[in-house]
């Protein structure tokens, strides 16, 4: 199905439709990466059933780059903790972003119940967006202790100390930049803050963009620049590690 995914994306009369049905056919779409790749970035990750941190692999993550779930476990254990994944439940995001309230706390709900094992493990949370949604959303819509003890496990920050930040919205903001009505605003966002940081930091500079949206919107603006997440950046066992954890 990926491989349908991807192609039909490429198809401009397929785009045309997209436009008809809300998604620009000016933006730039994701490649689906393929089930099998998946199951062999898990397995390379080789998490532990007694672990001490714990990775969360969102949706995003797992189904258009894979490859940040085995490098995040390199880096955590390079520390000497054992790693572990945590269960496999989404936590309401795209829900929650398109106001469908009842839908983001139900899956909210679910992830809480599956998270609050009775450990203060931390829990890293490769997607900064769905780190959010947990920290804040879960004690709001499903409330109790439970969501709070969840809340407060999830890891605010980890890795490098210097950059030069774009610090508002990229543009994107998960469906918003994909919506055609929305794509022209999108743009005048990115102005604010991400185009001119890329700016900033020059060619040659690497660009971290641990949130898919973010990722999205640098390709859009400049489809030659490469962007890298945090985990891929700091992997002791990719091709160049790029920054030296703290």
């Amino acid at each position: 199905m990926s491989a349908l995914a991807n192609v039909g994306a490429k198809l401009k009369p397929l785009r045309w439709l997209g436009e008809r049905l809300g998604i620009s056919a000016r933006r730039r779409l994701p490649a689906f990466a393929r089930h099998r790749d998946l199951t062999r970035r898990v397995a390379e990750a080789q998490f532990s059933d007694n672990a001490d941190v714990l990775v969360f692999a969102d949706s995003f993550t797992k189904a258009f780059r894979p490859e940040v779930i085995p490098a995040a476990a390199r880096v955590l254990r390079s520390t000497g903790a054992e790693v572990g994944c945590t269960a496999d439940a989404c936590c309401g995001l795209t829900w929650v972003s398109t106001g469908q309230r009842d839908g983001a706390t139900r899956r909210l709900a679910n992830l809480v119940d599956k998270l609050d094992d009775g450990t203060e493990r931390d829990i890293v949370v490769l997607e900064p967006s769905c780190a959010a949604t947990i920290r804040d959303e879960a004690p709001k819509l499903v409330g109790g202790d439970a969501a709070e003890r969840v809340a407060r496990r999830v890891l605010g920050k980890w890795g490098v100390a210097d950059v030069s930040e774009s610090s508002s919205c990229c543009g994107v903001a998960g469906n918003f930049g994909f919506e055609a009505e929305h794509f022209d605003v999108s743009m005048r966002v990115a102005e604010h803050s991400i185009i001119p940081a890329l700016e900033r930091g020059g060619e040659g500079a690497l660009v971290l963009t641990d949130g898919f949206s973010c990722t999205m919107q640098v390709s859009q603006i400049d489809p030659e620049r490469e962007t890298e997440h945090l985990a891929i950046a700091m992997d002791p066992e990719g091709p160049a590690r790029r920054i030296l954890p703290e």
